[in-house]
């Protein structure tokens, strides 16, 4: 299964490609690639942002990937051309139909990379005596499409006619499509993203927020233009929704959106007239969504994100590596098998938590989104910020590690690299030998301190009390015999169930980590 459609229903097996034709296509994999030369002029000094072309006849081949390029497929055809892209286990994800009447007609779809791997595409046509069978040209963005695990901003002008998309990946993007009636593919990755249009209808083809709090941004739509309606009809109107995804208008599908800016006011998507709440779980990786009354929203497998917006919701996740967002309310969120992540609106300094029997509350001090209970969440997501509640697995070992040599959380930049080498086989020891080369190390407990004042340093910087008499005298005995090292003392003490028992509950409270 992949990223696009990781849990198939039923029917999409109907549509799959047998073992026999992915067999066949693989041997035609597309490997050569040439420079792209524009050869359509849209206006004066317009130069299309394409790096790479292909062509070849129609058929079915293979195409390997990369996250975050954009590739455009396009075939013409004298009689009913299509052009179908299906996913690494065969699986249908789109199908663009032309023309069936007899006179040479194209058409053209547009795909966004979310993962690097392979993809199937297939061109066909009616044959005809004139025009035996469809073409494939296709052009690939390597360099213009994708963001970076920072905040990007992205703006892309393109005339009518032409395609373009964007991946933003990790952090807060800002995606800006400003030409109305061309057909984007964008998606805003991980993190806070807001994807502006400059007009309603027509101007975004398909939008997928991702993961995180995100925005649709109309700053030419008034809130009091907007509604979902049955048809979408109306420049302006929003469709209902059909399983996961929305619409605006008769061309613009958009998902995993929780807030619409429009010239006036941004609302939830919940606050729009007509809005009705999806909340049936498909195992397909959904984005489910509550309305303003009290939910009750259960998810199981699949990387589901579910969505309470107002009132005060129930939000349990289930099996996969889901996303719960409460909104106002006071909220109870549960999370499964994985690691479940809770979502916040708000800045990180805007909330505290707190055990209460057990189960941990986020208090926003705004007063916005209420007090939520959180009961098997790892992590949770603001704005500005992404904190851990994990207190075990590699994250928390270097955690306590950090803790015990400098007597302080570890920067998230610092605990993300030394989580990295532990699941990449560094031993605790290792660590701490590196740890204790540092000057922070060095300005803490001297250059060369004399083992009798380290030990007593260690036990105060690392346990927050004196030496007990046995403990100081085994350990002092070990240091002087050199059966143990610095690092090793230091490993020790920050295994010990003493220390795990004080930095669990510390830990439990969150702690910052890269998102």
């Amino acid at each position: 299964m992949s990223i696009y459609l990781p849990f198939p229903q039923e029917i999409d097996y109907n549509y799959r490609l047998t073992p026999q034709q992915i067999a066949k296509a693989d041997i035609a994999l597309v490997t050569v690639w040439k420079p792209f030369v524009a050869t359509i002029q849209h206006a004066p000094g317009f130069i299309e942002n394409w790096d790479l072309s292909a062509t070849m006849v129609g058929g079915l081949y293979a195409i390997d990937v990369v996250a975050g390029e954009l590739y455009e497929f396009s075939s013409k055809a004298y009689w009913a051309p299509s052009i179908t892209v299906y996913d690494a286990a065969g699986f249908e994800l789109s199908v663009s139909n032309g023309s069936n009447r007899y006179s040479l007609n194209s058409i053209t779809t547009g795909f966004v990379a979310a993962e690097t791997g392979r993809i199937y595409v297939q061109a066909y046509a009616q044959h005809s005596p004139v025009f035996a069978n469809a073409d494939l040209s296709i052009r690939r963005d390597v360099d213009n499409s994708k963001g970076t695990a920072g905040n990007d901003h992205f703006v892309r002008d393109a005339f009518q006619g032409v395609h373009t998309g964007f991946w933003g990946g990790a952090g807060n993007d800002l995606i800006e499509s400003s030409v109305p009636y061309q057909t984007n593919y964008l998606y805003g990755g991980d993190g806070w993203d807001v994807i502006k249009t400059a007009y309603g209808s027509g101007s975004l083809a398909r939008v997928d927020g991702g993961t995180g709090i995100d925005t649709l941004w109309l700053p030419s739509v008034s809130s009091a233009s907007a509604s979902l309606t049955a048809k979408g009809s109306g420049p302006f109107a929003f469709t209902a929704p059909t399983k996961e995804w929305l619409v605006v208008g008769s061309d613009t599908h958009f998902k995993g959106i929780e807030f619409v800016r429009f010239s006036d006011r941004t609302v939830s998507v919940a606050d729009l007239r007509g809005y009705v709440a999806f909340t049936v779980d498909s195992d397909a990786g959904d984005y489910l969504r509550g309305d303003n009354l009290d939910n009750k929203i259960d998810a199981d497998l699949g990387a589901d994100e579910l969505s309470g917006f107002g009132g005060n919701d129930t939000l349990s996740s289930g099996r996969g590596d889901d996303f719960l967002f409460g909104g106002a309310g006071n909220d109870h969120l549960t999370g499964g098998v994985g690691i479940d992540t809770a979502l916040f609106a708000g800045s990180r300094a805007n909330f505290t938590f707190e055990l209460v029997d057990g189960a941990l509350r986020a208090r926003d001090r705004t007063g916005g989104e209420g007090v939520d209970t959180l009961v098997g969440i790892e992590r949770a997501m603001f704005n500005d910020a992404t904190i851990s509640f994990e207190t075990t697995g590699t994250a928390a070992q270097a955690f306590r590690l950090y803790k015990a040599v400098f007597d302080r959380a570890p920067d998230p930049a610092g605990l993300a690299f030394w989580k990295h080498q532990l699941a990449s086989g560094l031993g605790v020891q290792q660590m701490a030998a590196e740890l204790a080369k540092s000057q922070e190390f060095k300005t803490k407990f001297g250059d060369s301190p004399a083992n009798a004042d380290l030990l007593k340093a260690v036990y105060q910087n690392v346990l927050h009390r004196a030496a007990d008499a046995a403990g100081y005298t085994f350990w002092l005995d070990a240091l002087d015999k050199r059966v143990v090292s610095i690092p090793e003392l230091i490993a020790a003490f920050s295994d010990s169930t003493e220390n795990v028992a004080q930095v669990v509950g510390l830990m439990q409270l969150g702690y910052e980590v890269l998102g």
